[in-house]
């Protein structure tokens, strides 16, 4: 027990700095960061109103090389895990107040465009109008999505 006492540290050490996952040194890590710049937004169980705006956003994309398929995308204070293998770069987040609630993200590589889904649940007691956008019968809709054009971000100094 002594034994195990006195090299738990270096263990803990071990598996926390990444000896059974995938770090890149600082050379080899690309960092991009992106200013996305609010445009609309849809809000399908009634298109023609307008949810209160979202505001402009800033993002960090991490490829840390070529010895792993996905990025690190830094957003909304928090880290996400995305494929770098296709045109798009999608990922998910739940909201922080109603974890039920998904936002999913689609950023084109190549346009810039970004769309956020806010994917939530249908309340028992909702409108018969909520529950008639529930096309595929799980309980949850696409009730709004949001529009963002992104350009990389330049460094002031």
């Amino acid at each position: 027990m002594k034994i195990l006492n006195k090299h738990l540290p270096v263990l803990i050490a071990l598996l926390t700095f990444g000896s059974f996952g995938v770090v890149g040194d600082d050379d080899s890590i690309t960092r991009t960061p992106l200013f996305c710049k609010y445009i609309k937004n849809i809000y399908h169980p009634m298109p023609n109103y307008q949810v209160e705006a979202w505001g402009d956003e800033s993002i960090q994309i991490s490829d840390i090389g070529d010895s792993v398929n996905w990025l690190w995308v830094d957003m909304y204070g928090l880290r996400f895990k995305a494929d770098k293998n296709s045109t798009v770069i999608k990922w998910t987040a739940n909201d922080q107040n109603y974890e039920n609630w998904e936002y999913k993200h689609t950023l084109n590589r190549y346009t810039g465009k970004l769309s956020i889904e806010q994917h939530v649940p249908i309340a028992k007691n909702a409108e018969p109008s909520l529950k008639n956008q529930d096309f595929d019968g799980d309980g949850i809709i696409l009730q709004t999505t949001y529009y963002f054009e992104c350009k990389k971000a330049e460094a002031i100094f």
